[in-house]
């Protein structure tokens, strides 16, 4: 709960490098539940992309679906399958709600794959979590 209060919206250090500002707890009497609740989310964010700073977002009419604490796959038509999730997604699950919205600063080795091999930082302005029906 010391990460957020009202008066006081503070950005926080977690471990493996997370940084996690909440703009909004949610609900917190509807916690993301381990292998069970389905989470959805939309994004607003900036990336690294040869040295330029390139706005970002959630890139399809639908938001981006997985289980809490899973893995998640989709599948592109020209670049494969690619990751939905990743350890930076889904940390801040533990601390805010169904409708909860935060800021991130995800280093490369709990982002998605693609900034791993990149060694690049994503910065995400505002995420959404939203959960699919219990």
């Amino acid at each position: 709960d010391s990460l957020f209060t009202p008066t006081n919206k503070r950005i926080m250090s977690l471990t493996g490098g997370l940084y996690i500002g909440i703009i909004s707890k949610g609900d917190v009497k509807d916690m993301a539940v381990a292998n069970s609740t389905r989470v959805l989310y939309r994004y607003k964010g900036l990336k690294i992309i040869n040295d330029s700073i390139i706005f970002q977002t959630t890139s399809h009419t639908y938001p981006y679906e997985f289980t809490y604490k899973q893995a998640a796959t989709a599948f592109n038509y020209y670049d494969g399958p690619y990751a939905v999730t990743c350890e930076g997604i889904q940390t801040p699950l533990q601390y805010v709600g169904n409708g909860a919205i935060v800021k991130l600063i995800i280093p490369s080795k709990i982002s998605f794959s693609d900034f791993q091999s990149s060694v690049k930082p994503l910065y995400i302005k505002e995420l959404t979590y939203t959960f699919a029906q219990h």
